[in-house]
């Protein structure tokens, strides 16, 4: 009788692990590809708020999350690393919006674009702004 669960508990957590592995993969993938290509920016508008306002989300954000601040002039430049990953940044601010360039980020000496790193920074700047 308790097979049949096994199996099933099972072939759910095989599935998840599938799935966020295949998930982790194609975004690995294309942080490459986009370095490869010369598209390093990563660009995000629309956030409702003043050039201060979100310099200042910015840089509360870069702090809670661990990244190295280097230069909180304009831009601000700011790198974190781990497990073989580098991911650096300059981000230019304007009213309701920021551009990341990310040229010299590398994993294990390879260039990529660090869009997991700077997409959990965002999601931490759009709550500061709130």
């Amino acid at each position: 009788m308790k097979k049949p669960i096994y199996i099933a508990l099972a072939a759910l957590a095989l599935a998840g692990v599938v799935f966020t592995s295949g998930c982790s993969t194609t975004t690995r993938r294309n942080s490459e590809q986009m370095a490869q290509s010369g598209q390093t920016q990563l660009a995000f508008q629309n956030l409702g708020a003043s050039k201060a306002s979100v310099r200042d989300a910015l840089l509360t954000s870069l702090t809670l999350r661990k990244w190295s601040v280097l230069s909180d002039g304009d831009p601000i430049v700011a790198q974190i690393s781990h497990g073989g990953q580098l991911a650096k940044i300059s981000a230019a601010v304007s009213d309701g919006g920021i551009v990341f360039e990310t040229k010299g980020s590398n994993i294990n000496g390879s260039p990529y674009v660090p869009i997991r790193y700077v997409d959990m920074l965002m999601k931490t700047v759009r709550k500061n702004l709130k």
